[in-house]
């Protein structure tokens, strides 16, 4: 895990701390080797949440692409990898079970899947306005999914549209970069308030509902975050006060 409680504040790991694991509560050590990402692991060698897989520069690297406030939340008995305004984003590299599958979705209910598909050994065709695709040795797990799926080609990412349950393996779908991913995945949704903490820039010229100017996590007073940059001028806006305008 990337984060743990320590004296009340979520913290992460450094050599030689301790803290609380933020599920259980049990103590976590921090692992700060030179192989593995540092992390938190608990004293007794197990995860509490057994939906947990070992900590990748890949996961790390999705994580660090979203507020800090928004990643490893506790739901349940689980820490969900992302939790957006959109819903949960969960991050898979390793192999798991149709069952585990559907058990996370029934779960998380408003999900989307995030694979790590460096390895897929997909063929892929640019049609333009959309991809097609070969999977070799396709995970066959994943034809069972009914959340959608994104498949990490290392570079950008394939949004699928189809993937058909049989061999050959093949499917469709559309290219989509790493930056209009997280931007969609950012925006909050009319009617729903957001987790608190979450605080919305918007341009002083631009306040509008509808026109989203960015908006991030900052521990700042509300009543005295402001920024600026260049000629625009911010005023951090809590998004619930925005957000279920109708």
């Amino acid at each position: 895990m990337q984060y743990a409680n320590v004296d009340g504040q979520r913290v992460e790991a450094t050599p030689g701390a301790r803290g609380e694991c933020p599920v259980c509560t049990r103590q976590v050590r921090a692992r700060c080797g030179e192989v593995n990402a540092w992390h938190w692991a608990h004293k007794q060698r197990w995860d509490c949440d057994t939906w947990a897989e070992g900590e990748s520069e890949w996961h790390r690297a999705w994580k660090q692409r979203f507020p800090r406030q928004w990643r490893e939340c506790v739901i349940g008995s689980h820490r969900a990898d992302i939790k957006s305004p959109r819903g949960v984003i969960e991050l898979q590299a390793s192999a798991i079970s149709a069952t585990e599958v559907a058990d996370r979705e029934a779960f998380y209910g408003e999900m989307v899947w995030v694979l790590n598909a460096t390895d897929f050994n997909l063929t892929i065709r640019d049609r333009g306005s959309y991809v097609t695709f070969r999977w070799k040795h396709p995970r066959k797990t994943w034809w069972t999914a009914e959340k959608p799926l994104y498949f990490d080609l290392g570079q950008r990412l394939i949004k699928i549209n189809r993937i058909y349950d049989n061999l050959p393996c093949g499917g469709s779908g559309s290219f989509l970069s790493y930056d209009k991913f997280v931007e969609a995945f950012s925006q909050p949704k009319l009617g729903d308030k957001l987790c608190d903490g979450c605080w919305m820039p918007f341009a002083s010229r631009q306040l509008t509902e509808t026109r989203l100017y960015e908006y991030y996590t900052m521990d700042l007073d509300p009543a005295t975050a402001t920024t600026g940059a260049g000629t625009d001028s911010f005023q951090m806006i809590h998004p619930c006060s925005i957000a279920t305008r109708q």
